[in-house]
């Protein structure tokens, strides 16, 4: 039986965080153009058995589970496998997305790409700041 070498901690976060901004581009090029579109799918007002609450359901479902995934894959970096962890950082970064998409609706200047950059450097900005004595990289 051949065993596999554990994955270095610096090789996981480098791809997790690959994972993060490759959703954030996703979300940003999906989104350009109809940038509103994200709110509507989160529209508590939609009539609740009509076609378009169940799209935004089935898009709402997409989200959340990558979201989900995401998280769960992040809090599993630093050894960290409690569900209410996962879930709670799934709620909140799906309010990060909602946040950084009304900024993104107010400054219709900025292509997904810079928005998909500026998330990258805020992201480092908060990893930095969040980082305690040797974990600053």
């Amino acid at each position: 039986m051949a065993f596999r070498a554990a994955e270095p901690t610096s090789v996981r976060t480098a791809s997790i965080r690959a994972g993060i901004l490759s959703q954030v581009a996703a979300v940003s090029k999906v989104s350009d153009g109809q940038r509103e579109a994200w709110f509507v799918l989160y529209d508590a007002t939609l009539p609740p058995d009509s076609d378009a609450a169940r799209r935004a359901a089935y898009y709402r479902r997409a989200i959340d589970d990558l979201a989900a995934t995401g998280t769960a894959d992040l809090l599993r970096t630093t050894g960290s496998g409690d569900p209410l962890d996962a879930d709670v950082l799934a709620y909140a970064w799906r309010g990060l997305c909602t946040a950084l998409l009304r900024w993104w609706v107010s400054h219709p200047d900025q292509s997904p790409e810079a928005m998909t950059q500026r998330c990258a450097r805020l992201f480092a900005a908060g990893r930095t700041i969040l980082a305690t004595g040797d974990e600053i990289a």
